[in-house]
């Protein structure tokens, strides 16, 4: 979700209201950092269960997923724990490589989503892939000599889950699913 016009406005009218030391004190806290990404990412709680991988897949009602998406290429990992999530869609509007997405989302307080998260989100909120591909890239498995992640796309009107090379980066439409620390 981008900022509109008038939460853009309303952000520069606060900003007006302080003196200039204490908005250079909220930058240097990460306060306002933190206020202006909670204008413009859509957060989502996502509640992570111990379900398989082929069940998220089935639960995901997905028309069409890569079969290297298994349990055996993406094994249940620490962060995959049973609870509940806050999760964010992060949005880098550009061209991006993987690592460069991990770093911004890092700097933000954020890790990126494995695909057990991935494939969650994808079931709890299957309109949002037709919009955009979200990409999970905390899980990375090797297969035919190359890295691949998970993401979920459309095609047509049916959903997919697929897997993409972690090394040729993405384009600036896609979205990146991260799970806040």
């Amino acid at each position: 979700m981008k900022a509109t016009l008038g939460q853009i406005r309303k952000i520069v009218e606060l900003v007006e209201t302080v003196s200039q030391e204490q908005v250079q004190r909220a930058l240097e806290s990460g306060s306002l950092i933190r206020a202006l990404r909670d204008v413009a990412v859509t957060t989502y709680h996502l509640t992570v269960d111990s379900s398989s991988i082929s069940d998220l897949l089935k639960a995901g009602g997905y028309d069409w997923a890569n079969d290297g998406i298994t349990e055996w290429n993406f094994p249940t990992t620490e962060y995959d724990m049973v609870e509940e999530k806050e999760t964010a869609l992060f949005h880098f509007n550009r061209t991006i490589s993987s690592e460069d997405a991990i770093a911004g989302m890092r700097a933000e307080g954020y890790r990126p989503a494995t695909m057990r998260e991935l494939l969650t989100f994808g079931k709890e909120n299957p309109e949002v892939q037709r919009k955009f591909p979200i990409v999970a890239l905390g899980q990375v498995v090797r297969l035919d000599g190359a890295r691949h992640v998970g993401y979920l796309d459309r095609d047509g009107s049916g959903r997919c889950a697929r897997l993409h090379y972690f090394d040729d980066g993405w384009s600036g439409d896609c979205r990146f699913l991260a799970v806040c620390n």
